[in-house]
């Protein structure tokens, strides 16, 4: 578990536990909107720590968030995804458009960690200009203990949020988002309606239409292997894995 995970919304009272690569942009700009914060669809200031507003569970005195995830009267949600798409979303947004000169210009630490992932079987005597899926199952099962592996883009779900140690009220699925989403803003007493891509101009990675073009008998053994626990805890079938 990791507390930086959590937010506690002191407005409606209840915690929160969010998984990137699972609308978290969303939900973090709706937790701004409850908060008050000025801005609240800017996508930039749903990811800063210090602008943002929002009050992150490790930035708390220990035995006071521990309280917090502790007390029965304190609601506990979360949202999470199937592990077949949530690693393919992390390697597309993260890792794969670096393969490309047009995606070389931004984002110094992931254009590292696509650098690194190459070094990591170069190492091993394979030398590739592209990180494909493949690799960076490779490297992510092979180097657990490497800081990049166990990036929160791709660590396994049940290590951010714990669903065996946190008892939650209510645990969305990104596949029912649309469903889930309502009655979870309903909890919060929230009218706001949950925001687009559009509104919070976040692309999105596409993972849906490209999940045949990446998926192979071996990446998907990979997955099984490396998001073992994430099935079992979270109610995923290992065996519906993508075709």
């Amino acid at each position: 578990m990791q507390l930086k995970n959590f937010i506690h919304v002191r407005s409606r009272g209840f915690v929160f536990g969010y998984v990137p690569k699972v609308a978290c942009t969303n939900w973090k700009s709706i937790f701004r909107l409850l908060e008050g914060q000025p801005d609240p669809l800017n996508p930039r200031l749903a990811h800063d720590r210090q602008a943002g507003g929002l009050t992150y569970l490790d930035t708390l005195a220990p035995a006071q968030a521990q309280a917090l995830l502790d007390d029965a009267d304190v609601p506990k949600y979360g949202f999470v995804r199937n592990p077949y798409s949530r690693a393919l979303s992390g390697y597309l947004n993260k890792v794969e458009r670096f393969n490309h000169p047009e995606g070389q210009a931004s984002e110094v630490h992931f254009r590292q960690v696509h650098a690194g992932i190459r070094q990591w079987h170069a190492r091993r005597g394979r030398e590739i200009d592209a990180v494909g899926f493949g690799e960076f199952l490779a490297f992510v099962e092979g180097a657990p203990q490497h800081p990049w592996a166990q990036d929160e883009h791709w660590l396994p779900q049940h290590q951010l949020i714990a669903p065996d140690r946190v008892h939650f009220d209510f645990i969305g699925r990104f596949e029912r988002l649309q469903a889930d989403a309502a009655e979870l803003l309903q909890r919060m007493r929230c009218d706001a309606p949950f925001p687009t891509r559009e509104a919070i101009r976040f692309p999105g990675s596409g993972t849906d239409e490209k999940v045949a073009q990446h998926y192979t008998p071996e990446c998907a053994a990979a997955v099984r292997r490396i998001y073992a626990r994430d099935f079992e805890l979270l109610g995923y079938d290992p065996e519906d894995a993508p075709a």
